[in-house]
């Protein structure tokens, strides 16, 4: 059996660590609420840009007559405690890179532990950002990387509710990059190859939509993944925090069992002195 000191250091230490958890559980809760409310009611405004890069993009894609080629970005994590949801999402990154012709592109130290690990053939980009924030000169090196792709698919962690966030991977249709700008100047008629009427020109909202449509899309869905990750690192710690209640719970009850186990001890030390006194 343990000893009462043993039992009371495994009670401070655990309580000590619960207390870190919730620190930590504290911090997530407000990073959650910091960016939720914004992310959460432009997504629906984002989401329908989305589709209507993919529409444009469909469109432009017929005057195009090279090989359309794909990259495939994954919104990783520098750091852990985000429970599964970044691994799930890996691995539908990993299992589109594996059936796709397309160049592979990771966000975060955690992405690149994760391809090396599970993918050490493969080639692919690393790309540093920070786990609570969009720094911008970072995600405009990873725009500028990808801005010439004709097919752009992000896989990251996408938010539903507190206690379920879905691993998701969403198209972004690169098409409309301005650099097919010669391929269109160079098609005659080529008004009568597409399905819309664009003004002022072709080339300009080929161009509006490839530079800041696309990017702003990209950049809500690294938003996404940001709202995502501290929700589930929220439920992570949370479950944490009730195992470390368990186990303190635990260990009371066998300091009990111990100081229970001492006190009959002395009482049999005692009575057994007496009996050899001859007192009884």
């Amino acid at each position: 059996m343990k000893t009462l000191k043993t039992v009371h250091n495994e009670i401070r230490e655990t309580t000590e660590l619960k207390k870190l958890v919730e620190v930590y559980e504290e911090s997530a809760a407000t990073k959650m609420t910091e960016i939720r409310k914004e992310t959460l009611e432009s997504r629906g405004y984002y989401e329908g840009l989305v589709k209507v890069t993919e529409e444009i993009g469909a469109d432009f894609s017929a005057i195009y007559e090279d090989k359309a080629n794909k990259a495939a970005v994954f919104v990783a994590a520098n750091a852990g405690l985000y429970g599964d949801v970044v691994a799930k999402t890996f691995y539908l990154f990993l299992d589109f890179i594996k059936k796709e012709s397309a160049d592979a592109f990771v966000v975060g130290r955690i992405g690149r532990e994760m391809m090396d690990r599970n993918a050490p053939d493969i080639h692919y980009q690393v790309f540093e950002m920070p786990d609570d924030a969009i720094d911008q000169g970072k995600f405009d090196l990873i725009a500028q990387r990808i801005v010439g792709y004709r097919e752009i698919y992000v896989f990251y962690p996408k938010f539903h509710s507190l206690v379920y966030q879905e691993s998701v991977g969403m198209k972004i249709s690169g098409d409309m990059l301005s650099v097919y700008q010669k391929a269109i100047d160079a098609k005659k008629k080529v008004e009568t190859m597409l399905s819309f009427i664009y003004e002022p020109s072709v080339a300009a909202v080929s161009k509006f939509f490839g530079e800041e449509i696309m990017m702003a899309s990209m950049e809500q869905m690294f938003r996404e993944s940001q709202l995502a990750r501290f929700a589930a690192r929220l439920m992570h710690l949370d479950s944490a925090v009730n195992d470390l209640n368990r186990k303190i719970e635990s260990y009371t009850f066998e300091k009990h069992k111990v100081k229970k186990s001492m006190g009959e001890r002395r009482q049999r030390m005692v009575v057994n002195g007496l009996m050899a006194r001859g007192v009884f």
